[in-house]
């Protein structure tokens, strides 16, 4: 760093440097430096920085930059709990980071990995909160997208932490508070709310007679489409004794596993008019066939069968999108 374009301040070790704050401590005699926005903060950052390094906690983990670390801990990540992590996931977690997590903190902030401090995160959040919708002009980034990003930066300084990058985790406990609704430019979250009887009547009156038992049998369940794609006779669909439906399969990111979720594993009772309409269609000696097969006898595409969907009920005209009964 070149001295000349730091000025001095009355604390010894911590310089101006424009609108930021530098400090400057030593670890094994070998100088480090930081980085803070205010004056107190940095003669904090100061304080414990030498404090940890006396006490050997400090190693060189301040040349860490934010987003190299957190390149290298998408590509790993195996999720903070024993369900595991899904690639799906990971995506949206690589793209969270990319688009904005590590241009705010290497870019805006310019703060390494060990510098990032809660007040940090806090100003993270209220700059998300002020970004524009990127497809939606006019609007602000929507206040479930919000709360994604801060809950992808928590789980990567979770995993820091574990890891002794860090001493702790700035992001745990930090609150999110997304404003909404009039004179915020972010729309108010809608709440869920199911189709009436009569709407969902309309919209079954509108599918092809091939796909209305199938639409007919996720409103019953409330199944997903991913859970309804492997359902097979016999193991997962029983029609005798008492029938139901014994979920503990679904296809998912290209392959057949379980239920993100212990909660995910369910028995769904069928009604006897369901029931009986199923028998009508289940293969004689057709134990372990798909339930609901597509036209080629193969597993149900979730896109393409999508597209079989109308775009509004006539009745509601309300938009079906991805979930066609208003989960």
């Amino acid at each position: 760093m070149a001295k000349s374009t730091l000025e001095k301040t009355a604390t010894p070790g911590v310089y101006r440097r424009g609108r930021r704050y530098v400090y400057v401590y030593r670890i094994r005699g070998v100088q480090r430096w930081g980085t803070a926005s205010t004056l107190k903060d940095a003669r904090r950052r100061k304080r414990q920085a030498q404090a940890d390094a006396d006490r050997g906690e400090l190693e060189n983990l301040s040349d860490v930059a934010f987003g190299a670390y957190a390149r290298d801990w998408i590509a790993g990540y195996q999720g903070r709990t024993s369900n595991g992590f899904r690639e799906s996931t990971r995506q949206r977690y690589r793209r969270a980071l990319e688009i904005r997590v590590i241009p705010y903190f290497d870019g805006v902030a310019r703060l390494r990995l060990a510098e990032i401090a809660p007040r940090d995160v806090k100003a993270f959040i209220r700059w998300l909160i002020e970004q524009e919708h990127p497809r939606k002009p006019g609007q602000l980034l929507r206040k479930s997208t919000v709360r994604e990003h801060v809950a992808v930066l928590r789980a990567l300084m979770g995993d820091a932490m574990e890891e002794g990058m860090i001493r702790s985790n700035p992001a745990a406990g930090v609150r999110v508070s997304v404003p909404e609704g009039d004179g915020t430019r972010r729309p108010r979250s809608e709440d869920k709310r199911a189709m009436t009887i009569d709407e969902l009547r309309a919209v079954l009156a509108e599918l092809p007679s091939r796909w209305r038992l199938l639409f007919e049998f996720v409103a019953h369940t409330g199944l997903r489409i991913g859970e309804v794609s492997e359902l097979r006779w016999g193991r997962d669909v029983i029609l005798t004794g008492r029938p139901h439906v014994k979920l503990r399969w679904q296809f998912a990111d290209g392959r057949v596993c379980e239920p993100k979720t212990r909660y995910g594993k369910r028995d769904i009772p069928l009604s006897p008019g369901l029931a009986a309409r199923l028998r009508e269609i289940q293969p004689p000696n057709g134990d372990g066939e798909l339930v609901f097969p597509s036209s080629a006898g193969t597993r149900l595409d979730r896109h393409n069968l999508l597209s079989k969907v109308p775009a509004r009920s006539a009745a509601s005209r309300r938009p079906v999108g991805h979930d066609p009964y208003g989960r």
